[in-house]
């Protein structure tokens, strides 16, 4: 790796900001990444320590990362270091706990287990409802993951069900030109088609 493309990478990963994921995924792809991901996990949890909640943030844009790029089965082992790091540090029963979880649960149902990612979506909608309410939109976040879940196990009636409960608290607590609730109205429409 040259110095150039090892200070960028250190940019990307400390950056304050989140990492600009398809830029990261662009300029890292050149066949290598796996290397340079662990050097990056390794460099990032020596600067911050491996239980900093910063260091649990890059493993969570890394595995963005390296899932944007259809490495499913790398970008799984990087969100369930994060989910591992996350029980000891702040517990099971945090907001950030459920986002983590949802992360893991939207990479194991790209690849097709559904029933274990519904199993980790409802986990993290448990959570969802102790820690942060019914009305967040973290919460109808997780409730349309769900949903399309369902529609791709063929539970037309229950995904609906999921897509019309996120749809109403979206609504109710975003913009109405928000992407989420445009997204959530087109996955309506494509269960309702399956219904019909």
């Amino acid at each position: 790796m040259s110095t150039s493309s090892l200070e960028e990478a250190l940019i990307d990963l400390f950056a304050a900001e989140e990492i600009d994921v398809a830029r990261f995924g662009l300029r890292h792809s050149n066949g290598a990444l796996k290397g340079k991901i662990k050097f990056a996990n390794n460099l990032a949890a020596a600067a911050f320590g491996r239980y900093d909640r910063n260091f649990v943030a890059h493993l969570n844009n890394l595995a963005a990362v390296v899932r944007a790029q259809g490495r499913y089965p790398e970008a799984e082992a990087l969100f369930r270091e994060a989910l591992e790091i996350d029980a000891a540090t702040i517990g099971t029963a945090d907001p950030d706990y459920a986002a983590h979880l949802n992360n893991l649960a939207g990479v194991v149902d790209a690849q097709g287990r559904y029933s274990e990612a519904e199993a980790l979506f409802r986990e993290a909608i448990e959570i969802g409802v102790a820690t942060i309410g019914t009305a967040h939109p973290e919460y109808a976040k997780h409730l349309g993951n769900l949903g399309v879940n369902m529609y791709f196990q063929e539970k037309y009636a229950e995904a609906r069900a999921l897509l019309e409960q996120a749809l109403v608290i979206r609504k109710a607590a975003l913009p109405a030109d928000h992407p989420d609730i445009a997204m959530n109205e087109a996955n309506l429409v494509a269960v309702i088609a399956k219904l019909s």
